[in-house]
């Protein structure tokens, strides 16, 4: 029964939960939001996560608006919605009482729940009292942990609060009747903690799940306004100030100052450490963290900010890069449908990483130094005299359709040069060792296999390129040098491409990277994706793979078909350009994105692309690379190869052959 009782409990967790987690599009298209929320957590809460309700959105609007409110996105949403509580029906039948309850209940609670404002607040109480040890190996600043910490969900069940509570008390009823309480009053919910307390309360319309004593009495009195809570924290204000979007989504709040001095207190004697750890991380100047995401002119918004002080030592010194202008997207076609730049200081980066070693660890240090010797000795370069003075702080990736790119299939990358003399020195030697790490051609004439560098001369470069033959490898890995860049491509067709612009002194995409005047400040990040575009090309395969995916879960009894999947012109007309900027200012980071959709952001992507060309298998063989899989599947018409990833990763992919037949690849 105890894992009963748990069971439900995480599933209450989930789904009043919810906003933290699938907060990028949350309280999208933004509604009603609560002021009283904000006055729920105490004024040195170290977490503050809060979301608005979702409005209906407006038909014939822009953006997000458009798309919530158009026929046929509303129309897939339903269908979808009936299939997931047919399926879920279906699934409980002739289970037991408790499946069926949770079958009838938790699927409109959820939807209910996940259409609300709400917040979700973590603090620590430095004055609670410490918790009995149930178990003598616990150490003692774990239970001052679990004995001062507090976390509180808060959802607003506005005009469906009396349906809410129902779906609630459906499954409150699940547990022993000696812990149920009446109308959801202070309902306590079991946990496998001792001491540890979880509970759950209807304050009026809201909801309340509390974590550790005194949760819910806290969580009543800002709603009731008799404590401004987190609402008096004026650096809390003044940091949501500086992002206010009019229309806002979500809100959220990381304290770290809090949380070092709150971490003090719960590690005891050691807590003393927090601060020089601090600061030989440089974190010692980071005082908060704030994001918020709105909509403006139909547009989502999403601006954070990291108040660092100004400082770039330690980790910060990630930011220590110089500022991006227009010229470093010069060599950028105007097309570009995907780009990104990025600028590090590599020399700060290696200081601030020897610092903080030594710093930590003496011994650690010493080693780090002999490795950075031991790996310019093997390399025949030094960091500090040739590559640092030979290559700039300034990274760039994109991709042009000119070009032949879709997205990402011809992205180069690029790193800016300094000095082309040494840069020439520096590539030669590195094209020398990994022709020397590669295992080689080998066979004859008749029968040629390997992996080995190739090197070709085009437009006065030399461009190498990985060449692999005699296994099924998509890549080839193409490199480059010029008197401004370092090249960097999947195949030679993306490096000769750019070289023809570059020489054709073609519109570029500088022209389009120019920064607005504000926020003030260097930008050290900047991307571009050409949303529509992307979505374009997505969606004009979207009725094939719909068809498949559709097929295979009406089989599965889903009542559910492609009809459902809304057309092309319900999508496309509410997707714009999305770009992202990150800008150094003189107290901060400040963070910002702009796009038509909460769609995922491609500029992590972008950032690992140049590790993701290097990292290709270039040891010989396919079959000796731990990363793939090759199975053969049988067909009338051949052997059909399928490749998938390796984690545990499984996909599922339907092969059409000429007898019409299907082979199912796991």
């Amino acid at each position: 029964m105890a894992v009963a009782w748990l069971g439900f409990t995480e599933l209450l967790v989930i789904v009043m939960g919810g906003g933290l987690f699938s907060s990028g599009a949350f309280g999208l298209p933004p509604g009603e939001r609560v002021a009283a929320l904000v006055r729920c957590p105490p004024a040195d809460a170290i977490l503050y996560v809060e979301w608005a309700a979702r409005a209906g959105g407006r038909e014939g609007a822009p953006g997000i608006d458009g798309l919530a409110a158009d026929p046929e996105v509303r129309s897939f949403l339903t269908a979808v919605e009936k299939a997931i509580l047919a399926a879920v029906e279906r699934e409980s039948q002739g289970a037991g009482r408790e499946a069926q309850v949770l079958g009838r209940h938790i699927p409109p609670l959820g939807k209910r729940l996940l259409n609300r404002s709400g917040c979700l607040y973590v603090s620590f109480d430095e004055q609670a009292q410490p918790l009995e040890a149930p178990d003598e190996g616990l150490p003692g600043y774990a239970l001052q942990l679990l004995s001062g910490a507090r976390a509180t969900l808060v959802v607003n069940g506005g005009d469906a609060a009396d349906e809410i509570a129902r779906h609630a008390e459906a499954l409150v009823a699940l547990l022993p009747e000696r812990v149920r309480t009446r109308g959801l009053d202070h309902q306590p919910l079991p946990l496998p903690m001792p001491g540890a307390t979880l509970v759950l309360h209807r304050h009026e319309d809201h909801f309340i799940l509390g974590f550790g004593e005194g949760a819910i009495d806290a969580a009543v009195a800002g709603l009731s306004g008799k404590s401004q809570g987190l609402a008096a924290n004026e650096r809390f204000q003044a940091a949501t100030k500086r992002l206010a979007i009019d229309r806002l989504a979500s809100v959220s709040w990381f304290d770290v100052k809090a949380l070092l001095e709150k971490a003090q207190v719960v590690l005891g004697p050691q807590g003393e450490l927090v601060p020089m750890m601090a600061r030989t991380l440089g974190l010692d100047t980071l005082d908060s963290v704030a994001s918020v995401t709105g909509v403006e002119d139909g547009l989502v918004v999403t601006r954070s900010f990291v108040h660092t002080g100004g400082g770039t030592k330690g980790l910060l010194a990630f930011a220590a890069g110089r500022g991006l202008k227009p010229a470093d997207f010069a060599h950028v076609p105007r097309d570009a449908d995907l780009v990104s730049g990025l600028s590090l200081n590599p020399q700060q980066i290696l200081a601030a990483v020897r610092q903080i070693v030594s710093e930590a660890h003496p011994p650690s240090g010493d080693r780090l130094e002999q490795l950075l010797m031991q790996l310019e000795a093997e390399l025949g370069v030094s960091f500090e005299d040739d590559v640092f003075p030979a290559f700039g702080d300034v990274w760039t990736v994109y991709d042009s359709p000119d070009a032949g790119g879709v997205l990402f299939t011809s992205a180069v990358a690029t790193l800016e040069v300094r000095e082309p003399a040494r840069a020439r020195q520096v590539f030669d030697q590195l094209m020398t060792i990994l022709d020397r790490a590669l295992p080689g051609e080998f066979g004859d004439q008749f029968r040629r296999r390997g992996v080995f560098l190739e090197h070709k001369e085009f437009m006065g470069h030399e461009v190498y390129y990985i060449n692999t033959v005699g296994d099924e490898v998509p890549f080839a890995p193409a490199f480059c040098v010029t008197d401004t860049h370092l090249l960097i491509a999947p195949h030679p067709q993306a490096v000769k491409a750019h070289l023809r612009f570059v020489g054709s002194r073609g519109a570029s995409f500088s022209e389009r990277a120019t920064p607005p005047a504000e926020p003030a400040g260097d930008v050290l990040c900047y991307s571009y994706v050409d949303a529509p575009r992307a979505v374009q090309l997505f969606y004009a395969t979207a009725p094939y793979w719909g068809q498949l995916v559709f097929s295979e879960l009406q089989r599965d009894g889903a009542s559910i078909d492609i009809f459902a999947l809304p057309s092309a012109r319900a999508i496309l007309p509410y997707v714009s350009e999305s770009s992202s900027r990150t800008v150094r200012q003189q107290d901060g980071i400040l963070m910002e994105s702009r796009r038509g959709l909460p769609l995922p952001g491609g500029a992590g992507v972008l950032l690992n692309m140049p590790l993701l060309f290097l990292a290709v298998p270039v040891g010989a063989r396919v079959e000796a690379v731990p990363a793939i899989r090759v199975n053969m599947l049988p067909s009338r018409s051949g052997r059909i190869p399928v490749v998938a990833g390796r984690g545990g990763f499984r996909t599922q992919m339907l092969v059409s052959v000429i007898d019409g037949r299907r082979a199912l690849a796991r």
